[in-house]
């Protein structure tokens, strides 16, 4: 099954129209739904877990946000360019400075580290390990953000 086709079909859709095999729909809020499914989904060989989709007032939906568990390889970028043309935007780090740092020991000696840093991007090719790529057509855009230190990418639809 091609998720990505199907996220792409599901733009502009009312979502009170659609019906997923497997598929459960869950209100958020007014205009906010979680998807979840009975079963591991995978976009190309990377798994993904709840879907959230925005709708407007209408429940036209306009925004479709995944969760991938990994980094996409060539095969994954290929699918993407195959659907929607070769990026328009790939950025890529160009620095990072770290500008805070702390440990806090709660109750029960639970530790938290917290990192506030600064990204540089410059642009990129596919080659050079992206933190972002951008697709866009005249209709939508697809956005991929891939976070490498914690092994896990976004990937975004969403209607212009």
């Amino acid at each position: 099954m091609n998720w990505i086709l199907i996220f792409q079909s599901l733009l502009n859709q009312n979502i009170n129209d659609i019906s997923v095999k497997g598929v459960l729909f869950k209100r958020i809020d007014e205009n906010t739904y979680s998807v979840e499914s009975d079963e591991t989904k995978y976009v190309q060989n990377l798994p993904f877990g709840i879907v959230y989709i925005s709708t407007n007032a209408k429940g036209i939906i306009e925004i479709i946000n995944l969760n991938l568990f990994g980094i996409p390889e060539s095969d994954f970028f290929d699918e993407l360019n195959s659907n929607f043309g070769k990026p328009t935007r790939i950025q890529v780090v160009d620095e990072i400075m770290l500008l805070s740092e702390s440990y806090n020991t709660g109750e029960n000696t639970i530790t938290s580290h917290t990192k506030q840093t600064y990204i540089k991007t410059k642009d990129g090719c596919l080659e050079d390990k992206p933190i972002y790529v951008l697709w866009q057509t005249s209709k939508e855009e697809v956005v991929l953000l891939i976070k490498r230190e914690e092994e896990m990418s976004q990937l975004k639809f969403k209607v212009l």
